[in-house]
């Protein structure tokens, strides 16, 4: 079986906005009963994001620092 490389990338940024602590109140509710931290609970979930966006744009093969420069111009 052969993974779509594009497919998964979008996966992955897809669970980069999900896990993004602005929204799934339930989730983080959740999490911070579990770990009975809440600074504890919003790092895990950053760090669950910034994996995803990481794997995304690795899997995409797109550097970010290319699309900010070309915004710029």
């Amino acid at each position: 079986m052969r993974i779509n490389k594009e497919k998964t990338a979008t996966w992955f940024l897809f669970l980069g906005t999900f896990f993004n602590p602005l929204g799934y109140d339930a989730l983080l509710k959740w999490l911070m009963n579990t770990t009975g931290s809440y600074w504890f609970s919003i790092s895990i979930f950053y760090l669950l994001s910034v994996s995803c966006f990481i794997l995304y744009f690795l899997l995409a093969k797109v550097n970010p620092l290319k699309l900010f420069k070309r915004k710029g111009n």
